[in-house]
C-alpha cells in the first residue's frame, strides 16, 4: 500500500470514528466505587486526620452508612467541617 493511501485509509478510519457516537457517550458516568466497605472493621485500614492534629480548628469523620451485604458492602461517608481559624497561641 502505497504511503499516500495509507494517509487516505488512516484519516478515513478516523473521521469515521469521530462521527459515530455513543449513546452511553452522552450520558454522565455511572457511580464509581473505589472503596468496597464490607463491615465497620474496614474503617481500621483508613487513618483521618485534619488540621487539628496541629493547632487548627477543622474536623474530619468517616463512616459506614450502610451495613449492606458481602457483594455489594456499604457505604463509606467522610464528612467534616473546615475551618481557617486557629486555636490562641498556634503558629
Amino acid at each position: 500500500m502505497s504511503k499516500v493511501r495509507a494517509l487516505w485509509q488512516a484519516s478515513l478510519t478516523a473521521t469515521k470514528r469521530a462521527l459515530s457516537w455513543n449513546l452511553d457517550d452522552m450520558l454522565p458516568p455511572s457511580e464509581r466505587f473505589i472503596y468496597n466497605f464490607s463491615s465497620k472493621e474496614e474503617l481500621k485500614k483508613w487513618h483521618l486526620y485534619s488540621d487539628s492534629e496541629y493547632g487548627g480548628l477543622s474536623s474530619a469523620a468517616l463512616e459506614i452508612t450502610d451495613a449492606g451485604n458481602e457483594q455489594s458492602g456499604g457505604t463509606g461517608v467522610f464528612s467534616g467541617n473546615l475551618s481557617l481559624d486557629v486555636t490562641d497561641g498556634t503558629k
